[in-house]
């Protein structure tokens, strides 16, 4: 630096600093749009840059190739999974075997009927007339929703190349953006940056390697629990209960709709308790005990022991979550608090005097001076 240059005062730079925050709360308030999608390609380049690291290292692909090779593969998946899961759906659809028309036209005969109480006898002709109303009305409302249907279908594929697009970037720049950060840093912050990284890396790598055992638990138990006792299609049910085994609570109950009205409208292949409504109250029974069971054995020891978070906490933040970012806040909930309270503590810590690196809990320990040596060796 030039010996002769003026240097700002202390009131300068806290004045830059609280403008420059400033300018970042306007930018982030006008161009909130862009942030889900900008969150979406930074959880999937995080997700598939060990992947990368892999084909790099391993194989001696260039960076560029490893990761367009990752996302053409993943797009390729993302296609073939959204055709067989819309090609399920229909079948589900047509195995109720419902026809529409032939139980409108008993609805009107039956309506068209007086009906008769005591002495009084009451015509539902105009009654059907109202109904015929507001079946057209919600028509109506379903043909201008399948043409809004489009127009968001067309948005979304733009923020899904939006997202492949910043997704292959960051994987591709992934080591110069982390060394633009860390020589960003002060030279007193340093160790405490790296520290905290490691932290928050560890956090993040205990949740989704938690979620994927516990969704692959949890997919096979229910899969092979409802085959048994007969359910039709209890291998997607068991997919189903394995996916929103990312949702945190609401899940499991989300997954139990549909497997309920399986049960009823369709019955057991070989179980055979009386009816359908017999047939589920034994769904809904053995729906709820498998969950009871995932809270109180599986999720203690395969997510608590890695978060470490309270079940009230995690259900303000999935709260929280919906309200700030919808589904997307609903996935990451968890994460995001574990998060905010390895920063929390720190802060904490740097507020009291105290050694950061000492103030965080016991837990991943060995994983954590791992990292940091990794770091070092970088």
């Amino acid at each position: 630096m030039n010996p002769n240059a003026v240097r700002w005062s202390a009131d300068t730079k806290r004045l830059v600093a609280l403008f420059t925050v400033i300018l970042i709360g306007l930018a982030v308030y006008r161009f909130n749009f862009v942030l889900g999608p900008l969150a979406i390609a930074i959880l999937l380049a995080y997700l598939l840059s060990p992947i990368a690291d892999f084909l790099e290292r391993r194989l001696r692909f260039r960076r560029s190739i490893a990761v367009m090779l990752l996302l053409l593969l993943l797009l390729v998946l993302l296609i073939l999974f959204s055709a067989l899961l819309v090609q399920s759906i229909i079948i589900e659809l047509r195995s109720f075997n419902l026809d529409l028309n032939k139980i409108g036209a008993q609805i009107s005969e039956l309506l068209a009927r007086p009906v008769v109480i005591g002495d009084v006898s009451v015509d539902l002709r105009s009654l059907v007339d109202s109904l015929r109303g507001s079946v057209n009305t919600l028509l109506q409302a379903a043909v201008n929703r399948a043409v809004g249907f489009g127009a968001d279908v067309a948005q979304g594929f733009i923020w899904l190349i939006f997202i492949f697009i910043s997704a292959f970037y960051l994987m591709k720049d992934a080591r110069r953006i982390g060394g633009w950060l860390e020589a960003a840093m002060p030279p007193g912050f340093h160790d405490d940056y790296v520290y905290l990284r490691g932290r928050i890396v560890l956090t993040w790598n205990n949740f989704f390697r938690g979620q994927l055992v516990l969704g692959l638990t949890m997919g096979v138990v229910v899969g092979v629990t409802m085959w048994l006792i007969g359910l039709p299609n209890a291998f997607i049910i068991g997919v189903l209960f394995g996916v929103l085994e990312v949702v945190p609570n609401f899940g499991p109950v989300i997954a139990s709709i549909p497997t309920v009205l399986i049960a009823l409208f369709q019955g057991s292949h070989w179980m055979f308790v009386g009816n359908n409504v017999a047939f589920t109250v034994v769904v809904i029974i053995v729906s709820f005990a498998l969950q009871q069971t995932e809270n109180v054995v599986l999720v203690p020891r395969i997510l608590g022991h890695h978060l470490n978070l309270h079940p009230v906490a995690v259900l303000v933040a999935v709260l929280a979550g919906a309200s700030l970012a919808g589904v997307l806040g609903i996935l990451l909930a968890s994460p995001v608090l574990a998060t905010l309270r390895e920063i929390g503590r720190y802060i904490a810590a740097r507020m009291l005097d105290r050694d950061p690196h000492s103030s965080a809990n016991n837990s991943g320990s060995t994983n954590l001076s791992g990292n940091l040596d990794a770091d070092k060796r970088r």
